[in-house]
């Protein structure tokens, strides 16, 4: 009786291990494609600086020689006006900054110098805040060195100005109080 137990519990093993080599893997479904172009970013058509390093002028013709398309992870963007609106995100801690003045479909590569690194997503109102299109501020806080290192740009981003603010307390937000004449 012995040997007909065992002879049935190696029966049952090698069936089993014959049908579990022989079983179809489960079939992985293909990413659809929105979750494909988040993982890949963005596609931007960027506008070109002329020969002289100027961005082009909202209102002015630009020539599809001066474009170009590039491939981004935008992580997050603000509206300043009806047509005109910033992107950003952090690439090799570098923050990358973009100005739309038709609605999105060209943008101008306004970033700042290499030289702030950003271990963070910036936040606007935190981080970044531009006044119009063409004066805003980016605020970057190190926690190491006890200053804030302030980028202001006075041209729509054509040139950033940078600064510190030695022994800060972390930077909050950035807030800016509009004065008036006194006729008004």
């Amino acid at each position: 009786m012995r040997r007909w137990y065992t002879l049935i519990v190696i029966i049952t093993a090698a069936i089993m291990l014959l049908t579990a080599c022989s079983s179809n893997s489960p079939a992985t479904e293909p990413k659809d494609k929105a979750e494909e172009l988040s993982e890949e970013g963005q596609t931007l058509t960027v506008i070109n600086p002329d020969s002289a390093g100027n961005k082009a002028a909202a209102d002015s013709p630009v020539n599809e020689t001066n474009k170009y398309e590039i491939q981004t992870r935008l992580t997050d963007f603000q509206l300043l006006g009806a047509s005109t609106g910033l992107a950003w995100g952090i690439t090799h801690s570098e923050l990358r900054l973009y100005m739309t003045n038709d609605n999105g479909e060209t943008w101008t590569n306004i970033s700042p110098a290499t030289l702030v690194l950003f271990s963070s997503n910036p936040q606007y109102g935190k981080d970044i805040y531009f006044e119009n299109p063409t004066h805003g501020w980016i605020i970057r806080n190190f926690s190491e060195s006890g200053e804030a290192i302030v980028l202001r740009t006075i041209d729509g981003g054509i040139t950033w100005k940078i600064t510190s603010l030695p022994k800060a307390n972390e930077v909050a937000s950035v807030f800016l109080l509009m004065r008036t004449g006194a006729g008004s």
